[in-house]
Order: C-alpha cells, then sequence, then structure tokens
C-alpha cells in the first residue's frame, strides 16, 4: 500500500519545527506586560464595566483603600493603601449624620 504523503520528510519537519527556540522580546522586571484577545474599551477605571477592561485598569491603579489579606487568605477587613486615615460615616435613625 502506498502512502499519498511521505512520512518520514513529513515527521522530519515536524520535528524540527517544534524543537526550534521561539524568540520572545525581553522585558524589564519593573514592566507589567498583559496578553488580552481583544481591546480594552477605555481604562478610565472610573467607567469600566466588563471584565476586559477591568484586567487591565485593576492592576493600574492604586486604591484609598484595599482588604486587608493574611498571606493568601482575604478578609472584609479594610486598610488603607493610598489613604493613611479616614473616618467611618455613620448615619442615625433620624436619617441625619453627626
Amino acid at each position: 500500500m502506498k502512502r499519498s504523503i511521505p512520512f518520514r520528510p513529513t515527521l522530519l519537519a515536524l520535528v524540527l519545527a517544534t524543537n526550534f527556540p521561539v524568540a520572545h522580546a525581553a522585558v524589564p522586571k519593573d514592566m507589567l506586560v498583559i496578553g488580552k484577545a481583544a481591546d480594552p474599551q477605555t481604562l478610565d477605571p472610573a467607567v469600566t464595566i466588563d471584565n476586559n477592561d477591568w484586567t487591565v485598569t485593576y492592576p493600574s491603579y492604586q486604591r484609598l483603600v484595599q482588604y486587608k489579606t493574611d498571606g493568601d487568605k482575604g478578609s472584609t477587613d479594610v486598610e488603607g493603601d493610598l489613604a493613611s486615615s479616614w473616618k467611618r460615616l455613620t448615619i442615625k435613625k433620624s436619617g441625619r449624620s453627626p
């Protein structure tokens, strides 16, 4: 039985094509590189509404406060990121704040 595509040359071509190193651009250690399937609609964190935009804007900006973390365990306690102090607003039952 005769093969329509020569087996050995095809196999050799596949082996050689998969073993060549791929060229990568050198990236400085202080540069954030994000690979995305699509361009973001906006880079304004105030109007970011979808996950595609959020994955770019979230690590790009610091926030006033952030949630405390203990290693990889998160919590609902808040700590300052850019803010060094803040006051809590308490609304009384009368609807007025102090």
